[in-house]
């Protein structure tokens, strides 16, 4: 077999391969995945919020215990197309450098809770809801001409039914778009 065709088959296999998570964490010390989404606050549709706040949703295809599903599809941490199974969901952010308690972020028009977190089945439907216990989440750069955000977070949700899920050692990164 010619050395060109081992090349070639090389970067047909990293053209392929989904792009790096924008999210990681550990979630009650299991490693943890997805895509990060940050979008600017806007003021007339998300009172009592401002402007000068973000809100940020994680979200992931990493299967979990409550799923009724078939699952199929390879997990992507939903950097691709997925079918979604796990939704971490702040509202209320400062839009500035600084480290924010989970008890000070405002709960905007549309957001249920200020910080939450879902398990979800079929994509869509909420199979069990968990809500902020304790935690901050920190914004650590913010660049407004790229509208790069990246920052950190530890969170402790609990479920109506007493379970708790522990986020650590939380990253992301990604761009921050209009709503």
């Amino acid at each position: 077999m010619p050395y060109w065709f081992t090349y070639l088959f090389v970067a047909y296999l990293a053209s392929v391969r989904p792009p790096a998570p924008t999210a990681t964490a550990l979630l009650n010390n299991a490693k943890w995945f997805g895509k990060a989404v940050a979008w600017r606050i806007d003021p007339q549709l998300d009172k009592p919020c401002t402007e000068k706040e973000f809100g940020l949703n994680l979200v992931t295809d990493i299967p979990h215990s409550r799923g009724s599903y078939d699952r199929k599809a390879a997990v992507t941490g939903c950097m691709k197309k997925c079918w979604a199974t796990q939704f971490l969901s702040f509202s209320g952010i400062p839009l500035a450098v600084g480290r924010y308690t989970a008890s000070s972020l405002k709960r905007c028009a549309g957001a249920g809770s200020p910080l939450s977190y879902l398990l979800l089945d079929g994509g869509d439907v909420k199979a069990e809801e968990f809500l902020s216990q304790t935690g901050w989440i920190e914004v650590s750069a913010y660049n407004p001409a790229t509208k790069e955000i990246e920052g950190k977070f530890e969170v402790t949700l609990k479920s109506n039914k007493g379970e708790i899920m522990q986020f650590s050692e939380g990253i992301f990164k990604t761009r921050l778009t209009n709503q």
